[in-house]
């Protein structure tokens, strides 16, 4: 080995070690990031006997978290194929109910606009008696706003960061016309949070079931918008999501590099995912995969 190519090896080692640079105050002095929010993130679950199982446990597992401030359900409490029976809804609800942290869920395609067993209508009706404002189960300290129009939308601020949940299901549009409106709805409670917030705005976190890129474009009117708003906001914005089962990590948005988005794991294959909101500019968003870790479900089909 060349004396050159050993250097060369050594200081690229170096460069591997060495830790990333702190920020800079505006005093002067360097300071090291800080985690300001850190909650749980789970979607896509129970499909199975197996994977009720494995929810209690991992409820379980969060509730041993002290550092949580907030636990979400990202939508899909059942699969799409089974009947929507409303125990399958008080099932779920009660090992979600178990939770020592507010837990939040948003809905998912296959106990709403997919329940063609009972009709998308009666299907909401449950949905709505078992899950909404379910973060109110546990005594919690957040200011949680919620649509006029569409109270399943919540919001609130903390530790500088926004957190916006809103009904974006994947699926078939079972009705055009609420299908439309709701986007728009989407969008307007989105824009309405981030104006309302915007002087104290570090990061964003906006939550639905759905991921963008649908090849219908079902979805476009409100991620045109949601990228629409990150340009404006200049600030790290994390959309997280379910639906697809598999884990995504990427920027798939063109004009807003910013925007972070992350498909969770469908509950019976993952852990949770713990979310850190980091007051760092290099990595804004810690996601931790295995914080959880529980013996994993059979398959469920």
């Amino acid at each position: 080995m060349s004396h050159c190519f050993r250097f060369v090896l050594v200081a690229f080692l170096l460069v591997l070690m060495t830790p990333l640079p702190s920020s800079i105050g505006a005093d002067g002095a360097a300071t090291r990031p800080q985690v300001t929010v850190t909650f749980a993130a789970l979607g896509d679950i129970p499909y199975s006997r197996e994977e009720e199982r494995m929810l209690v446990e991992q409820i379980a597992a969060t509730n041993a978290d002290p550092s949580l401030l907030f636990v979400i359900h990202v939508g899909d409490i059942k699969r799409g194929r089974d009947p929507c029976r409303e125990e399958a809804y008080a099932k779920v609800a009660k090992t979600l109910a178990a939770s020592t942290h507010p837990l939040f869920i948003i809905p998912g395609d296959n106990e709403w606009n997919e329940c063609w067993s009972i009709g998308p209508k009666k299907a909401w009706a449950l949905w709505s008696k078992h899950f909404l404002r379910f973060e109110d189960r546990q005594p919690h300290q957040l200011s949680v706003a919620r649509q006029e129009a569409r109270p399943e939308n919540f919001a609130f601020f903390n530790g500088g960061a926004l957190f916006v949940g809103l009904n974006l299901v994947g699926g078939l549009v079972h009705h055009r016309d609420e299908w439309r409106q709701r986007m728009t709805q989407d969008a307007d409670w989105l824009d309405q949070q981030v104006e309302a917030h915007r002087a104290e705005i570090t990061h964003l976190v906006v939550f639905g079931h759905s991921g963008p890129g649908r090849k219908d474009g079902a979805t476009n009117p409100f991620f045109d918008r949601l990228e629409q708003a990150a340009v404006t906001l200049k600030k790290p914005v994390l959309y997280l999501h379910g639906d697809g089962h598999t884990w995504v990590y990427d920027h798939p948005f063109r004009t807003a590099r910013n925007i972070l988005r992350v498909q969770v794991d469908q509950g019976g294959k993952a852990p949770p995912v713990r979310v850190k909101v980091v007051t760092s500019p290099v990595q804004p968003f810690v996601l931790e995969r295995d914080a959880y870790r529980v013996a994993p479900a059979k398959a469920a089909g």
